[in-house]
């Protein structure tokens, strides 16, 4: 995923490419420091047949040529598989700080339509920022 792309222009794509309401869980990793993609993107779908779907269409695809991508590789995640492992990946990540925009933090979706993301379980620790103090 390039580094210019947003998590709007992903469930964008993945929407139009045929996917709305089939995934139930999205987030588009973004560097602290300038707030650009790291390069890869968690989604979660829940029907199985619907991910492998997923992998078949979206596989090599070029998505984004006017910011000068790469075909497209999707691949299982070998450290997250599920919703429940997803929500509780992120839900205490500094991501959910309340400095982070909403547009850089994970989303819980229904048939498509967000829904509200767990709250934390503990305390969230603020964004590092690199440069800045242990």
């Amino acid at each position: 995923i390039p580094s210019g792309c947003t998590r709007a222009m992903i469930q964008a794509t993945i929407d139009w490419e045929g996917f709305a309401g089939q995934y139930d869980f999205l987030y588009l990793p973004c560097s602290f420091d300038d707030w650009s993609a790291l390069g890869h993107a968690f989604i979660n779908f829940p029907v199985h047949r619907n991910a492998e779907r997923a992998i078949d269409k979206l596989n090599g695809g070029i998505f984004w040529p006017e910011i000068d991508c790469k075909p497209c590789e999707v691949c299982w995640s070998k450290a997250l598989q599920g919703l429940a492992a997803c929500v509780g990946r992120f839900r205490n990540s500094p991501v959910m700080d309340t400095s982070v925009s909403d547009a850089y933090k994970p989303i819980l979706l229904k048939k498509g339509v967000r829904s509200t993301f767990p709250e934390p379980t503990k305390k969230i620790q603020p964004v590092r920022r690199r440069g800045e103090g242990n």
